[in-house]
């Protein structure tokens, strides 16, 4: 008798490992599913991260109207935001030498671009793998996706 109680304690101890083996290993693969699928929609251009990028852009103007723009205290400073998070660098020392300038020692704005209305609607077209434009009245905007940052980042500005 003990030794078929031994031999089922045995049994179920081992039911118990495999079980809990099996677990984690559910677990791990979730995860890497939840990674791919996290990759692959990075490469797909959605209405949020088109929105992202705008509003980035429409903040800088709307901090310097309400005179609540920090953190950059130069032009050169704002060139480099907005080529660290929502322009590449060639565009967005284009787009501030446009838009920009030093006024009493405030960045202010030469003129204020047409900019995304987030209620209106937009066209947006895939070119190719990871280079969209978004048309949205006179305004024609061309993202690609950056791999080495894994972000998106306007391309082109163009006003129709």
């Amino acid at each position: 008798m003990k030794k078929f109680l031994v031999l089922i304690s045995v049994l179920l101890i081992v039911v118990v490992v495999i079980n809990l083996g099996e677990k984690d290993n559910d677990i791990k693969y979730s995860a890497e599913m939840k990674e791919v699928n996290k990759t692959v929609s990075s490469n797909e251009l959605t209405q949020e991260k088109i929105n992202l990028k705008a509003s980035q852009i429409k903040m800088v103007f709307d901090n310097i109207d309400d005179k609540t723009l920090r953190g950059h205290d130069t032009v050169g400073s704002l060139e480099h935001y907005f080529a660290t998070f929502i322009m590449d660098k060639k565009l967005a020392k284009e787009f501030v030498r446009e838009n920009f300038k030093m006024e009493n020692n405030k960045i202010t704005y030469i003129q204020k671009p047409e900019l995304f209305d987030y209620e209106k609607n937009r066209t947006v077209t895939k070119v190719t793998e990871g280079i969209y434009t978004v048309k949205q009245d006179k305004i024609l905007l061309t993202f690609q996706y950056e791999k080495d940052i894994k972000d998106w980042k306007i391309k082109g500005i163009l006003y129709l």
